[in-house]
C-alpha cells in the first residue's frame, strides 16, 4: 500500500445481477459525484472475513447507487455465484488509489499524525473515521479520543517533515470529555 495507511471503507452486501457485480454499504455516506460509473485499471483492494484470511482482489468498476451504497466489480468475480461467495466480507483499501466514488476528502486524514494547534502536541495517528450517525468521528491514538469531523476542530491534510499530519484546534473541554 502507498503511504495512506489502509482502512475499512464498508461491507459486501450482496450479488447484484448475473455478471459478478456486488453491493457494498459504505460504513459512512459519501457525495455522490456526478456521473455514472467509474472504471478503473485495477486498484487493490482488501476482502477481510469473520472465519478466513484476508483475501487482495482488483476493483475494476464502481457504480454509485445513494449515498451510502455503490455498486462494485472486482477482476475475476465473473458470476453471481463467485460475487455471493463474497458476502459479509469488508473491504479495505488505501483511499489514495481509490475512486472519487468510494473515497471523499475525509478519507485521506486516516494515517495522519493529529496533533494541536496551540503548542503542536501529537495525540497520536488518525486510525479510521466512524460514523455515530449524526456526524463523522475521528479515531485518534489508542481509539480513546473521538474528535467530530467538522472544519472548526479538523485543519487540512499537510505534509510535514515526518509525514502527514492534521492539525486540531477542539473546543475547550473536548479532550478532557474523551478520557472521562
Amino acid at each position: 500500500m502507498n503511504s495512506s495507511a489502509p482502512h475499512r471503507l464498508g461491507r459486501l452486501l450482496r450479488a447484484h445481477g448475473l455478471k459478478g457485480d456486488l453491493v457494498l454499504q459504505l460504513y459512512r455516506p459519501r457525495r455522490v459525484p456526478p456521473g455514472g460509473a467509474q472504471r478503473h485499471p485495477g486498484q487493490p483492494v482488501w476482502l477481510h472475513f469473520d472465519d478466513r484470511d484476508p483475501v487482495e482482489a482488483t476493483l475494476t468498476v464502481v457504480r454509485p447507487v445513494d449515498a451510502i451504497r455503490r455498486v462494485i466489480h472486482l477482476k475475476g468475480v465473473d458470476g453471481r455465484d463467485q460475487a455471493e461467495a463474497l458476502y459479509g466480507a469488508e473491504l479495505m483499501a488505501d483511499p489514495s488509489s481509490l475512486p472519487a466514488l468510494l473515497v471523499d476528502e475525509a478519507d485521506h486524514l486516516v494515517g495522519a499524525m493529529a496533533y494541536l494547534g496551540e503548542g503542536g502536541a501529537e495525540l497520536g495517528p488518525i486510525l479510521e473515521i466512524r460514523d455515530n450517525g449524526a456526524q463523522a468521528l475521528l479515531v485518534i491514538g489508542d481509539g480513546e479520543i473521538l474528535i467530530p469531523l467538522v472544519p472548526t476542530f479538523v485543519g487540512p491534510l499537510e505534509d510535514g517533515p515526518n509525514g502527514r499530519r492534521v492539525k486540531l484546534t477542539p473546543i475547550p473541554g473536548l479532550l478532557e470529555a474523551n478520557q472521562a
